[in-house]
Formats: structure tokens, sequence, C-alpha cells
């Protein structure tokens, strides 16, 4: 689902390059967020399916509950589990960054 959502945040920032330079920078800048926050879902996803405990441990959290509460239950501790993995790396990332900068 999360590989999806970019491709259709790629498909709009590229139908927006005949719209004004200002909303092209918005549109660009919501994109990369939501890219980023997607990124986190699904490389906690992988994370957490890689540690069979951790995965039966979320799946006897959200059983029980309703459909869409088992949904935000697994979403939410896959996101976790890659913000606490990916922000090192983000971190790192943008680090590297500045310092090509100066």
């Amino acid at each position: 689902m999360a590989s999806s959502l970019l491709v259709l945040l790629d498909d709009i920032t590229a139908v927006l390059d005949d719209v004004a330079t200002t909303t092209k920078v918005v549109a660009k800048k919501t994109a990369c967020v939501l890219g980023t926050a997607a990124m986190f879902l699904v490389g906690g996803g992988i994370l957490v399916h890689g540690m069979a405990s951790l995965r039966y441990a979320i799946a006897h959290l959200a059983e029980g509950q309703a459909w869409a509460v088992a949904a935000l239950l697994e979403n939410g501790a896959n996101a976790l589990v890659g913000v606490i993995a990916g922000a090192p790396v983000l971190a790192g990332v943008m680090a590297v960054q500045k310092l090509r900068r100066k």
C-alpha cells in the first residue's frame, strides 16, 4: 500500500509541472514528507516480518479487535519499528548532506 502511495505522489508531482512555482514547491515538499513516512512504514514492516517473536506479539495484540483497530495496531507498530530503526539512518544521511553543502 505504501509503495503505491509513493507512485501516486510521483505521478501527482509530474502533473504539477505546469502549475505555479509555489504550488510545485509545496507539492514536492509534501511528497517528500509523505514518501519518507511511507518508507518508515515499509521498512518497519520488513523488519517486523523478519522478527518472528515481534510479529507474533503484534498479531496477538491485534487479535480479537475490530478490523480497523487491528489494522491500525499492526501498521502503527510497523511504523514505530521503522522510525526506531530508520531515524538514525536518516539523521546520518542529513548530516552527510549538510557537510557536503559547506
